[in-house]
């Protein structure tokens, strides 16, 4: 019978096959025992608990907590709210990311355009969209402007790009950046014919899928800083009370839009013109983002959000 290894063994092991990725050839040559005591201990390391598979479903539907939706429905005059269940080993962004995809699949039987904000949810999202056209071509609009300094790929000229090649829509692009370092440079550029036109097509779009931005937290937390604003204009942006942000556009915690100098700054949709598209879903991951999630849902924009369950239970408990 095969000795039983101590615990710390077992630890090292398993984080050099499962975490690490090497294989078990590799990982007796490096511990000097033989390939049958590598699987052992692996067979140990399971047996005892310290190792768990999951195995995640791409094909299966994300396991939803209906009461969460209703109660955020009650709570904030929805017309509808989707809730990700988040199981063992699953990550918020990658569930809401399905959800939101799922959400998406239904509603192309119901539209025919639809504007893209930026960030990691957002991308999330596109990335989980399967590799299928719709019955009939979309048109895909970004609702601000493309290029970022923080990370191109989360942008909305990419991530309208990358959807388009997903479902098979056509892709429009604003060519400017999202943000800018100088109002001057905003309003140059908004004054810009193309830029303008690109726009006006955006708040035209029958869908608005938008990232939520909670001040401080992840992407948000750079958004100031690109644009670069003096210590006086930094000084009312901090005083502003600022809690989230849809597209760039700040609110505080009432919901309501705060107007500072940073607005001039940001080349895409204002909170006005999304407020008048007819469909606003809201995706937004992560229980750190609760004070943005809650101050855009009291704002009103949204007709419906995707979120996941610990996000919806601290927004809820808050409320």
């Amino acid at each position: 019978m095969a000795p039983r290894r101590d615990v710390q063994t077992l630890v090292k092991v398993a984080t050099m096959y499962y975490a690490e990725g090497q294989n078990q050839s590799a990982i007796a040559k490096s511990l000097g025992i033989s390939t049958s005591s590598i699987s052992r201990i692996l067979a140990q390391a399971r047996d005892d608990g310290l190792v768990t598979v999951i195995i995640r479903d791409p094909s299966k539907a994300v396991e939803r907590r209906t009461d969460l939706e209703n109660a955020l429905v009650k709570e904030f005059g929805l017309h509808r709210a989707w809730v990700a269940a988040i199981g063992p080993g699953s990550r918020s962004l990658d569930e809401v990311g399905r959800l939101a995809a799922e959400v998406f699949v239904e509603y192309t039987a119901q539209v025919r355009s639809v504007g893209l904000s930026w960030g990691r949810t957002v991308r999330a999202f596109v990335q989980s969209v399967p590799d299928q056209p719709t019955s009939l071509p979309l048109e895909l609009y970004p609702l601000s402007g493309g290029m970022s300094d923080q990370d191109a790929n989360l942008s909305g000229n990419a991530v309208v790009q990358e959807l388009a090649g997903r479902c098979g829509g056509h892709a429009h692009r604003i060519d400017a950046p999202a943000i800018v370092q100088s109002a001057r440079t905003g309003k140059a550029m908004l004054d810009e014919p193309v830029v303008a036109r690109a726009l006006e097509a955006a708040q035209d779009c029958d869908l608005a899928i938008v990232g939520v931005g909670s001040m401080g937290v992840h992407w948000s937390a750079g958004l100031v800083r690109s644009m670069r604003l003096d210590p006086e204009q930094l000084e009312q942006v901090r005083a502003a009370g600022i809690a989230g942000d849809v597209c760039g556009r700040f609110i505080n915690d009432d919901g309501k839009p705060v107007l500072t100098p940073a607005d001039d700054h940001v080349i895409g949709l204002t909170f006005e013109q999304l407020s008048h598209i007819e469909r606003v879903m809201g995706i937004v991951s992560g229980a750190e983002k609760s004070r943005g999630a809650a101050a855009v849902l009291r704002s009103g924009i949204l007709t419906g959000i995707v979120l996941d369950e610990n996000l919806a239970e601290v927004v809820l408990s808050a409320s």
